[in-house]
């Protein structure tokens, strides 16, 4: 197979970047892939690739950068330290800010042709003021986490010039092999543990196949503009109709006034507890967004997020 061009790739033992590997090493792409001892076996089935290549250390470690011998045409940035209070500020800082900052002075030195920076739709808050948020939207990070991503695209919008780049804002993202919203709620729905608000609540999810094409996408026409893009699925969706959807193969929900997730919402922000509030929020606020610019600009074609979910919800059940 022609090799389409050589990509240092973080995060590939993510729920994201294993996809995202797959996809690539199955194109043809040479992927360069810095993993933590811990992660390696995480990595099994990417390492039956001849042209997968992973580097033993931490990203953002310069010695293992320098391990890398061929020629980096992109770098593909997508590794770092989620929200929910699993980090202190100082290694927030030391992860995704400080180690985003090293990857670009790597991407400068080796003059790639583009680096493409996994961010979040969080910078403009875990919910947005106003919905459907766009890229006109205002900046209101409202964690560590989200702030840590918003600086991280700063330091790369400081390179404009001299890297070509594109920031990606994913929304919450599915797919097969996920631990994360979808399994969550699978989860509680056939416990008969899930309470969702009476009142119906959109919610803007994305496929992490979807995901993973517009970025191969990207890297075939080399559209590194120096922009930014908000990423989710054709439409929002309700949650009562994904839980429906989910609760078909088994299992049941509640409802309950949406007054009472509020005042659980005030609650939780005076006794601090984010994450908790965080998941109070995502299941009971509106979160929207316009993905024009990105079907527009980059020829994005999202996915239908019920169809999607229909098939995953199967796979789950087999």
């Amino acid at each position: 197979m022609q090799n389409k061009g050589t990509v240092l790739l973080t995060g590939a033992s993510g729920f994201i970047g294993s996809h995202l590997a797959g996809v690539l090493l199955q194109e043809g792409y040479s992927v360069y892939a810095p993993l933590r001892a811990e992660s390696f076996d995480k990595t099994n089935v990417l390492c039956s690739y001849e042209n997968f290549h992973p580097l033993k250390g931490l990203f953002y470690d310069s010695a293992v950068l320098n391990d890398v011998t061929e020629t980096i045409d992109f770098v593909l940035h997508l590794a770092a330290i989620r929200g929910g209070g699993r980090a202190d500020e100082a290694t927030y800082q030391q992860v995704n800010v400080q180690g985003t900052q090293i990857l670009i002075d790597f991407a400068r030195r080796h003059e790639v042709n583009g680096f493409l920076y996994l961010s979040t739709v969080g910078v403009m808050g875990t919910i947005p003021q106003k919905t459907p948020a766009s890229e006109l939207s205002p900046v209101q990070a409202d964690g560590l986490y989200h702030l840590s991503k918003w600086q991280g695209e700063q330091a790369l919008r400081r390179t404009a010039g001299e890297i070509p780049y594109v920031i990606l804002r994913p929304t919450i993202t599915y797919g097969t092999e996920d631990d994360g919203f979808i399994p969550k709620l699978r989860q509680l729905i056939r416990s008969g543990r899930m309470v969702i608000p009476g009142a119906p609540v959109m919610m803007h999810l994305l496929s992490v196949e979807a995901l993973c094409r517009l970025v191969k996408s990207i890297l075939q026409k080399k559209q590194f503009n120096g922009k930014s893009y908000i990423i989710a699925d054709k439409e929002p969706v309700q949650l009562q109709s994904v839980a429906e959807l989910i609760a078909r193969s088994g299992g049941k929900y509640f409802s309950i006034p949406k007054a009472v997730f509020r005042a659980a919402d005030i609650l939780l922000a005076g006794l601090r507890q984010q994450a908790l509030r965080t998941s109070i929020q995502l299941i009971s606020r509106n979160w929207t967004y316009d993905i024009s610019a990105a079907i527009n600009e980059l020829n994005y074609n999202p996915c239908d997020t019920l169809t999607e979910l229909q098939k995953l919800i199967k796979d789950y059940d087999q």
